[in-house]
């Protein structure tokens, strides 16, 4: 059985007893840091002939599906996607050319492999467009609105304060 709030796992139970948990207790942070431990809107699982379950969560920011070690309750890997055409919103850090935002997500790519690990959820409330500034102060900005040109929401201004670290400093309407 698997449960989604408050406890966000999925737990394994024998004759009524607890066997095994996948995945930390509470899930993960709607916002803010990535904690790949955790799940977040388990929406389907399956268990494959190598003993590892595979959860497809609910959740659009960002899309997860995840592969776990049932006997030790690990998380083994973690593919994202797919992305609505093409990463809307998708934009690169101008003081850090290794980080991207896309999908209400910051990103750090790896020049050496060509593959990127998801560091923070920055919104959930569409990142359609985008954009990062460095302010004349030397700070890093990032514009974000949802909704498509024409149809764009109120752009709200963060601040990113570290990897992984935003602040919201204002909305316009």
């Amino acid at each position: 059985m698997w449960k989604d709030e408050p406890d966000n796992q999925v737990i394994v139970s024998k004759d009524g007893k607890v066997v095994q948990t996948i995945g930390r207790k509470g899930g993960r942070a709607l916002l803010g840091a990535w904690q790949p431990g955790g799940l977040r809107f388990v929406q389907s699982m399956a268990v494959d002939a190598a003993g590892k379950l595979w959860i497809a969560e609910a959740d659009g920011v960002p899309k997860r599906m995840s592969a776990w070690d049932l006997a030790s309750g690990k998380l083994v890997r973690e593919f994202f996607g797919p992305t609505t055409y093409g990463a809307l919103g998708g934009a690169i850090c101008p003081t850090d050319a290794n980080v991207m935002i896309g999908q209400g997500c910051e990103w750090r790519l790896d020049p050496q492999t060509g593959l990127a690990r998801i560091t923070a959820v920055i919104t959930r409330d569409g990142m359609e467009n985008s954009r990062f500034a460095t302010g004349a102060n030397g700070k890093t900005y990032l514009a974000v609105a949802s909704g498509w040109i024409g149809d764009a929401k109120p752009v709200k201004i963060f601040e990113r304060l570290a990897e992984a670290d935003y602040k919201l400093r204002c909305v316009f309407r």
